[in-house]
């Protein structure tokens, strides 16, 4: 067990959860519905980080219990898309908005859609090398 490892992910688990505070503040005081949706999104990403960080300081808390490596663990991964049509929509989109507000609000989808993407990409990789 890398408990150097464990040690900053417990530090970074700390911050995401204040990070869940804090947007869940922003989404209560927020007058704006855009901007609430802004704080909503930024606290459904916190909350999700906690999820994953807690995956993987069981998976190295359990490891001496035999754990298969998640890696070799990859069998499923026909549902991520390696196109990504939205992307270009959001493009277009983009271009015929006047609005900077809704400009970022759609950036940052366009940055989800590319996330996507990249981690899709990255397990077909890690697919082909295990199969």
């Amino acid at each position: 067990m890398n408990k150097i490892l464990l040690k900053k992910l417990s530090e970074h688990l700390k911050l995401e959860e204040e990070e869940v505070s804090s947007y869940t503040q922003g989404i209560n005081n927020a007058t704006n519905p855009v901007l609430g949706l802004l704080y909503k999104g930024f606290l459904e990403d916190s909350k999700r980080h906690i999820h994953i960080i807690r995956t993987i300081v069981s998976y190295y808390q359990n490891q001496g219990n035999n754990n298969t490596p998640f890696v070799s663990q990859i069998r499923d991964v026909e549902h991520f898309d390696l196109e990504d049509p939205v992307s270009d929509l959001i493009k277009e989109e983009r271009k015929l908005v006047d609005d900077p507000f809704i400009d970022l609000l759609l950036e940052s989808i366009e940055i989800d859609e590319n996330k996507h993407a990249k981690i899709g990409i990255a397990l077909h990789k890690l697919y082909s090398k295990n199969k």
